[in-house]
C-alpha cells in the first residue's frame, strides 16, 4: 500500500513508506547537531500509531550502511538485507535494436496477473498482495507496466512519479523468460518512457548482492550514489521498547 509521511523539524525529519501490505519502511533523520538527545526515540514514538493502526506486522529501518547497527541491535532489531541506491542523469533514450516485447499499462483486471509474476519473481511471504497492487494503481503517483511476449505476460515494472525524478522499481522478468535480453528490453521501456514526460533524473534501489541486476543497471548509465540497511523489527515489539507497560 503505497504511501508517504513526513513530519519535519528544522532538521529533523521521520519518513514512512507502505510499500508492502504487511510491512512498510521508516526512515529517520536527524542533524548530527541535535543526535543523543533522545529524538529518534520520540519521533518513533509519535509515528507508531500510524503502522499499528493500519494492522502493519513489521517495520523495517533503513540506515547508511553500518552507521546504526549498535543502537538498532541493542533494541531487538535484525539485519535483513542492504542495497544500492542508483541514479541515472540524462537526456540520452536507450536504443532497442531487438523488440520482442509489447507494453501496456496495466489494470485492476490485471491484478491476478501482477500476482503471479511477484511470486515467480520474488520471494514473498504477504498475504494481501492483491490489495497492495490496487492500492498502486489506483495511486496517480504511479503506472505500473506489463511486458508481453508474443501475447503472454511476462513481466513488469512500477514507476513512481515525483516532483524531481522517478523511481523505478520491481523491474521483473519471470524466470522462464530470463537470460534472453527481455529485462534490458523492459528497463530501456521504462527509461525512455520517463524521458518522453520530461523526466531525466531516473532512480532504482537494487539488493547490494543481485549482481546480474547492478550489470543491467550499470550498463544502462545507472550509477551508485549511496548503500543502505535495511534492519526489521515487529512492529509489537517495537511498542514494547518505546510504549513500556
Amino acid at each position: 500500500m503505497p504511501a508517504f509521511v513526513s513530519r519535519r523539524l528544522s532538521a529533523l525529519a521521520l519518513s514512512i513508506f507502505f510499500f508492502y501490505a504487511n510491512a512498510c519502511e521508516v526512515c529517520v533523520i536527524v542533524d548530527p547537531a541535535y543526535r543523543k538527545q533522545g529524538i529518534a526515540k520520540q519521533l518513533i514514538k509519535t509515528m507508531l500509531p500510524l503502522p499499528l493502526s493500519k494492522q502493519i506486522d513489521t517495520l523495517l529501518f533503513s540506515a547508511p550502511t553500518l552507521a546504526s547497527a549498535k543502537w538498532l541491535t541493542q533494541f531487538g532489531f535484525v539485519y535483513n538485507n542492504s542495497e544500492y541506491h542508483m541514479e541515472r542523469n540524462s537526456f540520452e533514450p536507450i536504443f532497442v535494436t531487438k523488440h520482442a516485447l509489447t507494453f501496456r499499462k496495466a489494470t485492476e483486471a490485471d491484478i491476478p496477473t501482477l500476482y503471479s509474476i511477484d511470486n515467480l519473481c520474488f520471494s514473498t511471504d504477504e498475504d494481501n498482495m492483491s490489495g497492495r497492487f490496487d492500492n498502486i494503481i489506483d495511486d496517480s503517483n504511479y503506472t505500473v507496466f506489463l511486458a508481453f511476449h508474443n501475447g503472454k505476460a511476462v513481466g513488469k515494472a512500477h514507476l513512481r512519479w515525483q516532483t524531481d525524478d522517478v523511481i523505478l522499481s520491481d523491474i521483473a522478468i519471470i524466470p522462464s523468460f530470463q537470460k534472453q535480453g527481455l529485462g534490458s528490453e523492459l528497463l530501456a521501456y521504462c527509461i525512455n518512457h520517463a524521458l518522453s514526460a520530461g523526466k531525466t533524473k531516473l532512480a532504482l534501489d537494487v539488493e547490494t548482492s543481485n549482481q546480474n541486476a547492478l550489470k543491467l543497471y550499470t550498463r544502462n548509465g545507472f550509477k551508485t550514489s549511496n548503500a543502505t540497511d535495511f534492519w526489521a523489527i515487529k512492529t509489537d515489539k517495537l511498542r514494547t521498547v518505546f510504549e513500556p507497560r
